[in-house]
């Protein structure tokens, strides 16, 4: 509702309540018992998805009153977005077998525990949790002369996790911390002096936690009402094929839990964000920009084993080697959200820009940059979940960001010739054509160098994530990346209000292979010293190219 108080006045009330919904369904061709595998052979019965469910409703209301007063634009507003998660796990049960005799044998009844291995998940697997993100903001764009422009804020926000179980046996579980300090400043400057424009700005930026690292805090908490029981034929409480447990087997001895939790000072991650840039027009149709940005995040989250007791032992690096004790023995692996991480950007920008003028129109953008930070990409839904090499000492990870790109170059065409002199016959050839090409070059991802087997005794980080001996964090990078993508289209006039247009377009055009996966694992001996390099054979790429031809009638 937008409500004109005055003519300087305008108040915005809005209002949403979006919602999203992902499950796993049962349909026709889904079996039904146990589902069953035979490594190599064949993957059969019923499915390990089904009965996942994942709903999320996210209520909003936010206010915005703009006020004009002479030099000023005044703006006061606030949002608050209720985040409601309910979650249902699949519940399934898994029967291995070494080969296809070994099943029949099971499925005709001749011997019921002649599988390899059980597993199957038990309790119940539905979960709600809700969160609540609310944000106050005052802000004043002021003109004290036409040609300059300052505009400077204030923006407080507070993200409200979940609540926790207080009848957790782990303390850190028992209360998740709301942070309240969240006061973030802004101010921007812009000055205009003939074909010149400089701008400068900076500004304290508030991010929201992701409110999965709380849903798993909560079902791993170290009395899981919902988790997995694994069994083999001998042990007395497994079951015969093709029976599954009902509830918690008699005879089962509850193995020591691992928990997931969040650090109890953990705070809103936040960033500090700077640019200035300097805009010139070349000429009436070009004009180049040249950018600073410098971005700082603090208190980005790193996950820690943090019930890990060192041996003594040392790799030749400096490494502490973990022994089996644990700070507290009554757990596993204690993996916890703590909000120490830090990350520094710094990038060069060039920016070329002409606007459509005598039927062409470019845009080309390069940026220089390089991103390092501390804190492995366990909360970045992109990424593997990567552990601390050493829990121990930070800086040990400390290296190229997962998204570090040093250069990047983006570009794109448009050109639609016009011909108004000629013959009619050599008109109609020239005009009704349209070329559009876009360019992205750019350096190749980054990867970690893994190795094959836990040096440091974690058993929390798996082997792919321990690299060898001085090996920095995200040392290995691919070839770059260059792709050119290109379309072509012809009008054909039919009558005044009808046309057909021939569109024929392709990705890739030069079919280049763009590198995005490596083999990244290094073979190394027990102190960690690299035996065999990675081969850093390719696993995965870009699309190749792909052509499409189509035709479109508007009338």
């Amino acid at each position: 509702m937008v409500s004109v108080i005055s003519p300087n006045a305008v108040n915005e009330l809005r209002f949403q309540v979006p919602f999203r919904s992902q499950s796993q369904n049962r349909f026709d061709a889904t079996g039904s018992g146990p589902a069953i595998s035979i490594p190599g052979v064949a993957n059969f019965g019923n499915s390990l998805d089904v009965g996942f469910r994942f709903d999320e409703m996210t209520p909003e209301v936010s206010e915005n009153f703009s006020y004009n007063l002479a030099q000023h634009a005044l703006k006061f507003g606030g949002s608050f977005r209720a985040i409601r998660d309910t979650q249902v796990q699949a519940t399934a049960a898994l029967y291995t077998f070494p080969s296809i005799a070994a099943y029949v044998a099971a499925r005709d009844g001749l011997n019921p525990r002649s599988y390899v291995s059980f597993i199957q998940t038990v309790g119940e697997p539905s979960m709600t949790y809700n969160s609540l993100f609310s944000g106050l903001y005052a802000q004043d764009t002021w003109k004290p002369r036409a040609n300059i422009t300052v505009t400077y804020g204030v923006r407080y926000d507070v993200y409200q996790p979940p609540e926790a179980n207080t009848t957790s046996p782990f303390v850190y579980s028992q209360r998740f911390r709301t942070d309240k300090n969240n006061i973030a400043p802004r101010l921007g400057v812009a000055v205009g002096r003939g074909k010149t424009v400089v701008r400068a700005s900076g500004g304290i930026f508030y991010d929201p936690f992701q409110t999965d690292q709380y849903r798993r805090a909560l079902l791993n908490n170290g009395t899981p009402s919902f988790f997995a029981i694994s069994a083999i034929p001998q042990l007395p409480f497994a079951p015969a094929f093709p029976n599954v447990f009902s509830g918690v087997p008699q005879g089962l001895t509850p193995s020591i839990q691992d928990i997931t939790t969040v650090s109890p000072d953990f705070a809103s991650l936040y960033s500090v964000n700077a640019n200035v840039s300097i805009s010139r027009e070349i000429t009436r149709d070009l004009a180049l920009t040249a950018t600073y940005l410098f971005t700082r995040g603090n208190r980005l989250p790193v996950i820690r084993n943090i019930n890990l007791v060192p041996s003594g032992q040392q790799l030749a690096d400096g490494r502490p080697i973990f022994g089996s004790a644990r700070v507290s023995p009554g757990f596993g692996n204690i993996l916890s959200a703590e909000s120490v991480g830090q990350s520094v950007y710094n990038g060069l920008n060039l920016t070329l820009n002409k606007r459509l003028s005598r039927g062409f129109e470019m845009f080309a953008t390069y940026t220089w940059s390089h991103a390092i930070d501390d804190a492995p990409e366990q909360n970045n839904i992109d990424s593997p979940n990567f552990l601390l090499s050493d829990p121990t000492n930070r800086r040990r990870d400390r290296g190229n960001s997962l998204t570090d790109r040093r250069h990047a170059f983006n570009g794109n065409l448009l050109y639609t010739p016009v011909l108004q002199r000629g013959s009619r016959v050599l008109r109609y050839l020239v005009n009704g054509n349209r070329i559009a090409v876009i360019a992205t070059i750019q350096s190749g991802d980054v990867f970690n160098m893994g190795s094959n087997r836990v040096l440091n005794g974690d058993p929390s980080t798996a082997s792919t994530f321990q690299r060898p001996l001085f090996i920095g964090r995200n040392t290995l990078r691919a070839p770059r990346t260059s792709e050119f993508d290109v379309r072509f289209t012809r009008l054909f006039p039919i009558r005044e209000r009808m046309k057909l247009e021939f569109i024929a377009e392709s990705t890739n055009i030069f079919n280049r292979t763009n590198v995005v996966g490596l083999n990244s694992t290094a073979t190394v001996d027990a102190a960690g010293n690299i035996v065999a390099w990675p081969s850093l054979a390719w696993t995965a790429a870009l699309d190749q190219r792909l052509v499409q031809l189509g035709f479109k009638l508007s009338f």
